[in-house]
């Protein structure tokens, strides 16, 4: 695997990886495929506890921020408190080693899309988006949510 992966980014040019559901793998194997890689590497791990994703960044080079992304539909599409988002982000400085490097989003394949669950809601999506766009991490966009 490790052989394949290198192989793989350098054939094609990759500047990175999504790695897909990386707790049903050991953290040991990602803490030596990554490296191999040679790459970035972005690792999902679907759960909102900040306490359970968190340690998976010492296994691959960043992560999408889950948790967030519950906290980002509460607070733009349910009108939640927006001090939730410094919170969450305090408490996430705890558990990993660099918030820089977790994927901000509001829309993916794996969850029902933001307008699925807050219809008619277009300017609750923009005001998400651009929190995602301009909040702390790397932003990411799933088609479509453009």
């Amino acid at each position: 695997m490790k052989n394949w992966v290198k192989s793989l980014v350098s054939t094609y040019g990759f500047d990175g990886i999504r790695i897909d559901t990386i707790p049903e793998v050991p953290k040991d194997f990602w803490a030596e495929f990554g490296p191999a890689s040679g790459v970035f590497q972005m690792g999902e791990c679907f759960n909102g506890d900040p306490a359970y994703v968190g340690p998976y960044q010492g296994s691959v080079t960043g992560l999408f921020n889950y948790p967030m992304y519950y906290t980002i539909n509460d607070v733009f599409g349910n009108g939640a408190y927006m001090g939730n988002i410094k919170s969450l982000y305090d408490a996430e400085a705890s558990h990993f080693t660099d918030l820089d490097a977790l994927g901000l989003f509001v829309d993916n394949h794996d969850n029902a899309r933001f307008l699925h669950n807050h219809a008619g809601a277009n300017n609750k999506l923009k005001n998400a988006t651009v929190f995602s766009l301009t909040g702390r991490g790397i932003p990411f966009v799933y088609y479509g949510t453009e």
